[in-house]
């Protein structure tokens, strides 16, 4: 198949829609359809060269693979050992699990599924990750590995008929779990993704050896572009965009493939684009775990425009290198030279990996300073736990909540022991394991955490009805931003029975930043004037309207607690393991200053 300039201005194009959407996903919304596009062009590419090759009788799928390798894996190695080491000075210790975990399993092509079990709900985020990216080469490979088995195996009569067959089931299973069934986790999933690539197969059947006048080439050009455009402009990550409404601009990119040189897309074979083209597989494989360890290292998603041009020179600066003398030079040689220069790549990796938490075993910090350890197993678990001094009569006391509930157990635990008294507790994260929350006002990202809640409504439930007093600890932007919060509280109350009360706690001050990731540890190194926020209005007049509305409802501040007075910090040692939650030392700090104004308002309400 003749080299098309045009074909690697359009994977430029591609790749500078990726680009910018991550850099900030409000400067181009849809910027994530180039990676629908790579599929697409990569598609249409590979069933074109394999049918010329078929025809020729010199298609083996030996060679195919051997060429995919070559190809494909020294610059994603190389880029995983770059990752590996650059995580290894750059993470947490406890966040250096996840980065062996994602690397271990990125080495054979698999994390798009170990992506599809979502992110951890404490630890690094996503936009963090500086190997989630490599959830599209992963299916890309798995999507290699099964087409040329088809192509080889099937007679060419039944081949359109074959892949229509397999885009229609295809697209029927990915809608039914994305719009019937809610499941999120499709985003990552070969099967819901394959239409995608069946777009570019499609259309290269469909067009093999076929030639389009200008005329129509013109208008293939004009209509593919709108289609992708229109994509950029009106898709954003916040629409269920797999399924029907991915076609747009997988079709899009499909008529630029299958249309011959014209006016309206000559300018994708200027040299520059076509440069960006040659070097867009390094540059797609450098930009995101650059900008993930930028983000990581200032505990913020945006970025200044210092680093804009910092992570612009220094992605195409390591493609550059990674093209020039990894990618281009591996691809040529030989199967022996190949695996005699691989094989020490490929060790090295797989040593850095294993030994990644060993090495770094000087930047340990006590998991009192950089984790929550306290009262896990009926956290997130159908499990309730007794807390406090086990040895007092019950008193039926019950603490629920979210994660705060979680902070608070500590808390409540200490004053329990010293007091004599104990209490119950089963708490979530995010959402308090209440009937009445509606799951369409709960956001995208939060739906794993919002349908794992309402599994242990039904245990929630029967203690509430065993329990005296409950306290609740939440804080979550939805108390304030999904109003059937407000009616799911309101619900709990008007079910209670005349001896039965509710506590609320509005909860410790929360940050914008992560205290250990700015300081690179739990002692005070940096000035930065963190933004202390005590609470947010809406959420603190609620609970306290609630307690001023409703006689057996009250209302405790822990916020007020000296302990807070320099927070995050607590005589220059970090109190926080996250920008949201307290460490075991920073709720030490709490309960030496609160426990007795704390018991004396608790008997006060008993």
């Amino acid at each position: 198949m003749q080299l098309r300039l045009d074909i690697q201005g359009l994977r430029a194009l591609a790749f500078i829609f990726v680009f910018i959407y991550h850099l900030n996903s409000n400067w181009l919304p849809g910027g994530f359809i180039g990676v629908d596009m790579f599929f697409v062009i990569s598609a249409y590419l590979i069933t074109t060269i394999i049918q010329h090759q078929k025809n020729n009788n010199s298609f083996k799928l030996v060679d195919f693979f051997e060429k995919r390798i070559k190809r494909i894996v020294p610059a994603y190695y190389i880029t995983l050992l770059f990752v590996a080491l650059i995580g290894s000075y750059t993470f947490l210790y406890i966040d250096l699990f996840l980065l062996r975990g994602t690397i271990l399993r990125s080495l054979p092509f698999i994390s798009n599924i170990f992506f599809s079990q979502g992110e951890s709900y404490f630890g690094a985020k996503s936009s963090e990750n500086p190997l989630l990216h490599t959830w599209s080469l992963a299916i890309e490979m798995q999507f290699y590995f099964i087409l040329p088995l088809i192509l080889k195996y099937i007679n060419n009569r039944y081949l359109l008929k074959i892949f229509i067959s397999l885009f229609i089931l295809c697209i029927s299973y990915g809608c039914y779990e994305l719009y019937i069934k809610e499941n999120a986790n499709m985003y990552f999933s070969l099967i819901a993704r394959f239409p995608e690539f069946l777009v570019g197969v499609i259309f290269s059947i469909l067009t093999f050896n076929k030639q389009f006048s200008t005329k129509q080439s013109t208008a293939l050009t004009a209509v593919g572009f709108i289609l992708i455009i229109g994509s950029l402009i009106f898709i954003n990550e916040h629409v269920k965009f797999l399924g029907l409404l991915a076609l747009i601009p997988c079709i899009g990119t499909a008529f630029l493939l299958i249309a011959s040189i014209n006016p309206i897309n000559n300018f994708l074979s200027y040299k520059p684009l076509v440069y960006i083209g040659e070097l867009s597989y390094s540059l797609y494989l450098f930009h995101w775990p650059i900008m993930a360890f930028i983000r990581y290292k200032n505990d913020s998603y945006q970025f200044t425009l210092f680093e804009i041009v910092e992570i612009s020179l220094l992605t195409f600066i390591l493609a550059w290198i990674c093209y020039t003398y990894i990618e281009s030079t591996y691809r040529k040689l030989n199967n022996k030279s190949f695996i005699y220069k691989f094989a020490p790549i490929t060790l090295l990796i797989f040593v850095t990996s294993f030994f990644l938490i060993k090495l770094n075993e000087n930047k340990k910090i006590k998991e009192e300073f950089v984790t929550y350890v306290f009262g896990l197993k009926s956290h997130t678990h159908d499990y309730v736990e007794t807390l406090g001094d086990l040895k007092a009569k019950d008193q039926g006391i019950l603490l629920i909540g979210d994660s705060h509930a979680m902070n608070f157990k500590y808390f409540l635990d200490k004053v329990g022991h010293e007091f004599q008294f104990n209490f119950n507790t089963i708490t979530t994260n995010s959402f308090i394991a209440l009937d009445g929350i509606d799951r369409n006002g709960v956001s995208p990202e939060l739906l794993k955490l919002y349908d794992a809640s309402r599994t242990l409504i039904p245990t929630t439930k029967k203690q509430i009805e065993l329990s005296k007093l409950i306290i609740i600890n939440i804080f979550n932007k939805s108390l304030y931003t999904n109003p059937s919060y407000s009616f799911a509280l309101e619900k709990l109350i008007k079910s209670l029975k005349k001896d039965q009360k509710i506590l609320f706690i509005n909860t410790f001050p929360v940050f914008e930043k992560n205290p250990l990731r700015i300081n690179h540890g739990i002692i005070k190194t940096s000035e930065l004037e963190f933004l202390k926020i005590l609470h947010d209005k809406e959420k603190d007049n609620l609970l306290l309207k609630l307690s001023e509305k409703y006689p057996n409802i009250y209302y405790y501040d822990i916020s007020k607690s000296k302990a807070f007075n320099d927070a995050p910090y607590y005589n220059d040692t970090v109190m926080y393991y996250d920008e949201n939650h307290l460490n075991i030392f920073g709720t030490q700090k709490l309960v030496d200053d609160l426990k007795v104004d704390f018991y004396k308002f608790l008997t006060s309400i008993q």
